[in-house]
């Protein structure tokens, strides 16, 4: 059989020699290839099924889309760096500073600060109320009579020492002063004067 045709012949061995006697063999292309068998001693030539191939594609699709915010992200990430960044250098300031404060007041001497108080501010002196620089308070020893004179002393005010003393005697127009018994009470003296009247006596706090 020539390789440019191939007839299948599908028979019994007996059945097929006087057939192929009477019989045209016709040349089929490698194109055309049939299958041939015999039925009821008819030799029947049909095409060969053609195999369709089907060839399956599979489409897979890719996405490329940029991605959003990436400028926000970067900044707030530079931001977020700036933010660590600074608090570590406040700390390290923070230790700078306290390290030298704590030298400075190891090494400086304290400084005195005198701040005067509400009342120190806003009371005004006897001076300034009655207008009269008998009422100054002076400084060191002093010894004002301011009725009676001196023989008298009827109404004075003296200092002596850390000693401030209050005379009071026999005032016009007020009833005779008897007291009797003298008061020594710490920081308090008062003694009895010869004739009425008393003298009141306070101790000065030491200011040093």
């Amino acid at each position: 059989m020539n390789t440019s045709s191939s007839i299948i012949l599908k028979a019994s061995p007996l059945l097929l020699l006087p057939l192929m006697a009477g019989a045209e063999v016709k040349s089929l292309s490698s194109s055309e290839l049939t299958e041939t068998y015999i039925k009821d001693s008819t030799i029947i030539v049909t095409p060969k099924k053609q195999e369709i191939e089907t060839t399956q594609k599979t489409y897979s699709s890719l996405t490329i889309a940029p991605v959003e915010n990436v400028d926000q992200d970067m900044d707030k990430l530079g931001h977020q760096q700036n933010h660590v960044d600074g608090t570590a250098s406040s700390v390290l300031l923070s230790e700078e500073m306290l390290r030298n404060a704590a030298i400075a007041s190891a090494t400086i001497a304290p400084i005195d600060v005198v701040i005067p108080t509400y009342d120190e501010v806003n009371t005004r002196t006897m001076e300034e109320v009655m207008n009269d620089t008998r009422y100054a308070v002076p400084e060191g020893d002093f010894d004002f009579v301011y009725i009676g004179g001196d023989g008298a002393n009827d109404l004075g005010l003296s200092r002596q020492d850390n000693q401030l003393t209050f005379s009071i005697g026999n005032l016009p127009q007020i009833d005779k002063i008897e007291l009797p018994h003298g008061i020594d009470e710490g920081p308090l003296q008062i003694t009895p004067r010869v004739g009425g009247g008393f003298d009141l006596t306070i101790n000065i706090p030491d200011q040093n």
